[in-house]
This record gives C-alpha cells, sequence and structure tokens, in this order.
C-alpha cells in the first residue's frame, strides 16, 4: 500500500450529526492520488454520493493564498463508494479499513478516549448543582433584601439595610467558593476511580524479541496479514506508525510473551471485536508466529538476540 493508512481519529462527527465523516484530502492521501484529481472525482459521482446522504464540505485554504476552496467531508457509505470508484490500486485495502472502523463505530467500540471521563465529570456537576439548595436560598435571601432596601427612605435604616446586604453577600461568596472547591474535589476523584483501565506497553525484552521474530520470519511485516500486505517494521529495525502491539489476550493490563502480538493497525482495530481475534485463520496465524517466537526464546541463553 502506497497511501497513508486511514485511522479511526481521521472520522470526525460533526456538530448537528450522528455519523462520523472524513475530509477528502485524507482519502486522497490514503488512496495516494493528488487532491485536485480526488474533487473532481467527487463532482463527477456528486448524485451517486448524494444518495448515501449530504456531501458536506468546508470552507479550506487548500487551493492557495486568497483562494479558499473546499473540504469535502464523506459519511461511511460516500467514503466506501468513492474509494471504489477511485480505481486505486490500494482501493480494496483502503476500502477493507473503512469498513472495519465502521464496524468498530456502529457498535459502539469508536468512542472519544475521554468519553467515561466526560460522562463521570457531567453526571457529578449536575449533582453538585442538585446539592447546592442551601446557596440558591441564601441567595434568593440576599434579592429580597435589596429588593426591599428600595422601598427604604429613612437614612439610618438604608445604612443599615446595605450593611446587612453586604453582610450576607460575603457569607454567600465564602459558602460558594466552599461549595466549588467540595465539587471540584468530588469530580476529580471520582473521574480518577472511573477512568479506563490505560493500555500497558510491551515489557521491553518481550518487545526485542517480538520485534526480531517480525524481522527474522516477516521480513518486518505484520504477522496476521496476506502476502505482506504492512510494514511494520522498516530495514533499519524502526518502527513504522502501522506498528502496534496488540493485547492478543483482550487483557490489556498482560504483557507477557504469548499475552501481545505486534500487528498492523488495520488488525489492531479488527481485533476490538472478539470475533476477529477468534478465527481459525487468524488463530493458526498466532500461534505461528508464537512458534517462532519459543524458538527465538529458546536461543537467547546462547548469546541474546543482538549481533545475529
Amino acid at each position: 500500500m502506497d497511501g497513508e493508512l486511514l485511522t479511526a481519529g481521521d472520522f470526525e462527527t460533526e456538530l448537528f450529526s450522528d455519523e462520523p465523516t472524513i475530509a477528502d484530502w485524507k482519502l486522497a492521501q490514503a488512496l495516494d492520488l493528488r487532491l485536485n484529481l480526488f474533487h473532481e472525482l467527487t463532482e463527477r459521482n456528486r448524485p451517486d454520493l448524494e444518495d448515501f446522504g449530504n456531501l458536506t464540505y468546508r470552507k479550506s485554504n487548500s487551493a492557495g493564498p486568497g483562494r479558499p476552496g473546499r473540504e469535502y467531508r464523506y459519511n461511511f457509505n460516500q467514503a466506501i463508494y468513492i474509494i471504489n470508484r477511485s480505481e486505486a490500486k490500494n482501493a480494496k485495502a483502503v476500502q477493507k479499513h473503512v469498513v472495519i472502523i465502521y464496524g468498530l463505530w456502529a457498535t459502539g467500540k469508536l468512542k472519544p478516549v475521554d468519553e467515561a471521563a466526560a460522562l463521570v465529570v457531567a453526571q457529578a456537576t449536575t449533582q453538585a448543582y442538585q446539592q447546592s439548595t442551601d446557596l440558591i436560598g441564601m441567595l434568593q435571601g440576599l434579592l429580597a433584601q435589596m429588593a426591599e432596601l428600595a422601598t427604604h427612605n429613612d437614612a439610618s435604616e438604608i445604612g443599615d439595610k446595605v450593611e446587612s446586604v453586604r453582610r450576607l453577600g460575603r457569607e454567600l461568596q465564602e459558602q460558594l467558593h466552599q461549595h466549588l472547591a467540595r465539587s471540584t474535589a468530588e469530580i476529580l476523584t471520582s473521574v480518577r476511580d472511573n477512568a479506563p483501565t490505560p493500555r500497558r506497553p510491551a515489557l521491553s525484552a518481550v518487545q526485542e524479541l517480538h520485534d526480531h521474530v517480525i524481522r527474522k520470519y516477516y521480513d518486518g511485516y505484520c504477522p496476521i496479514c496476506d502476502a505482506k500486505q504492512y510494514r511494520i517494521i522498516d530495514d533499519e529495525g524502526k518502527h513504522t506508525k502501522l506498528y502496534h502491539h496488540d493485547h492478543w489476550t483482550g487483557n490489556k493490563s498482560k504483557r507477557g510473551t504469548y499475552e501481545m502480538i505486534p500487528v498492523c493497525q488495520t488488525h489492531n482495530y479488527a481485533f476490538e471485536n472478539k470475533g476477529a481475534r477468534t478465527s481459525p485463520r487468524v488463530k493458526i496465524k498466532v500461534e505461528l508466529f508464537f512458534d517462532y517466537v519459543r524458538e527465538e526464546e529458546g536461543q537467547l541463553k546462547f548469546g541474546g538476540l543482538h549481533g545475529r
């Protein structure tokens, strides 16, 4: 694949829209096509694209200084259709990846990283406001005294009322500060306690062993892909941006030698679906990788991986 691989983050949800969309330049980049040609392709196929929904766009300065252009946005169906119509060499691979991302979105697995924390914050904030009845009562009392102040003509009574209003205002301000400090602390505690379990990276020894196996037996390519589709380690032994060390067991806290496997980004996304991890074809390829790992692991005692 010559173009850039798509990521789930390339699909953004627009305001007042339920379905994520992707920018024209992202698709053009993935298909290794020039943007102006991709725009022409879009215009030629606009009637068909709009069968899948309104073809939206944003203003863009990509056309050059002083020449604002358009950035077309495609929903999932439009993206799949225009990829197919592009007849690009890698169209099938890009289309397959869009389908995987769509599957994650449709099953509710494609969510912002901080969605759980945002939900906790919203719930805690609502609860804090519901517990503010004392402050609301004080505020209502303050407003009542201010209204009563306007009905007095006697200077001494006005002075007393002004001082009373000031005193109540200071008390309200102090209570408000205390309440906000307490609410903020409760919100932060809730976010900390309810935060999702972080993905633990591989141990350095596991990483080194796995990378060695990928270079030696797979020429740097993903061990799950067919026909060396995505390269995850380059000729210099460095990770490409498609490299993902997947938690094969599905438990993100486990990171042992046989609990993780290096894969391309496409399969890392696909493995979010348990069914993809348990398919016979995938299980055979994973077992083969671990067979290679066992073979190399047995040689570690004879000088390690370096220099071999």
